[in-house]
C-alpha cells in the first residue's frame, strides 16, 4: 500500500479550516502535518489511481462514504508508515498501516534524549500532539493498552514511563493493568493526573480552541509540566 501517495492526496490544513474541530485547530496553530482529503475535489484523480495505490476495499469505502477526511500521519525517517483517517463526522476513523502498528509519534522523539529520561504515554493523537507543545517525548498508544510489540519498542527507548491515560473508568483500569505490565518488565512508572475533572489532555485543547483565556490554559499546562519534571 502506497501510504505516501495516499497522504499526498490531502491538502494542508489552512486558516479557514482552523475551527472545524480540535484536530484542525491543533494542526493549524501548532503546524502539525495533518492533511484534509476531500472526495469531491480529488474524486477523479483518486478513482483513476486507487488501484495503483493498492488500497483495501474497506479504506476505499471509508473515503467514499466520508466527504472530508483528516489524514493524521505517523512519519518515521520521512516516510509515512501509518495514517489515522478521521472523518469530520464525529468519532468515525480508520487506521491504515503498511507495517505492524507502532506508537504514534515514534519518529519524533528527541535526538539527544537519555535512556533514563521519561517518555509519556497517552491514548489518542490529540492528547499526544497537544502535550508535545510542552514536552517533546510523548507517544500515543492509539488505545488504552500497550501491545507486546510496542512493549519491546518501549524497553529499547527508556526505563522511565509516565502514563497519562484518560480520566474515566476505562482509563483508570488501564493504568492499573498497564503499570503492572511495565513494572514487571523493569520500567519505572508514574501517573500523570488530570485536574478539575478534566477527562484528557484533548479537553484542554478544546478549551483553547473555544477561547479560554491564556491564564486558564497556562494553569492546566503547568499542572502537566510540574508532574513531568517532578
Amino acid at each position: 500500500m502506497n501510504l505516501n501517495l495516499l497522504y499526498s492526496l490531502g491538502r494542508p490544513v489552512e486558516e479557514s479550516d482552523k475551527f472545524i474541530n480540535k484536530y484542525t485547530y491543533l494542526a493549524y496553530k501548532y503546524n502539525y502535518p495533518y492533511r484534509i482529503f476531500n472526495n469531491k475535489s480529488l474524486w477523479s484523480y483518486y478513482k483513476r489511481n486507487k488501484n495503483n495505490m493498492d488500497i483495501s476495499i474497506s479504506i476505499q469505502k471509508f473515503l467514499e462514504e466520508n466527504e472530508n477526511v483528516l489524514f493524521i500521519p505517523n512519519i518515521i525517517n520521512n516516510e509515512v508508515v501509518h495514517i489515522i483517517c478521521r472523518s469530520f463526522k464525529e468519532k468515525k476513523f480508520m487506521n491504515v498501516s503498511e507495517y505492524k502498528q507502532t506508537f504514534y509519534q515514534i519518529g519524533n522523539l528527541s535526538n539527544n534524549r537519555k535512556y533514563y529520561e521519561p517518555i509519556i504515554l497517552v491514548e489518542g493523537t490529540a492528547d499526544c500532539d497537544y502535550l508535545k507543545t510542552i514536552y517533546n517525548d510523548v507517544l500515543a498508544c492509539l488505545t488504552d493498552s500497550i501491545s507486546s510489540f510496542n512493549l519491546q519498542v518501549l524497553k529499547s527507548l527508556t526505563n522511565n514511563v509516565l502514563l497519562c491515560f484518560d480520566n474515566d473508568n476505562a482509563g483508570k483500569e488501564a493504568y492499573i493493568k498497564e503499570s503492572k505490565k511495565l513494572r514487571y518488565n523493569g520500567i519505572s512508572v508514574r501517573k500523570i493526573n488530570h485536574v478539575d475533572n478534566v477527562k484528557d489532555v484533548g479537553d484542554i485543547l478544546e478549551m483553547e480552541k473555544n477561547g479560554f483565556s491564556d491564564n486558564e490554559i497556562t494553569y492546566y499546562k503547568n499542572n502537566y509540566l510540574n508532574q513531568i519534571i517532578f
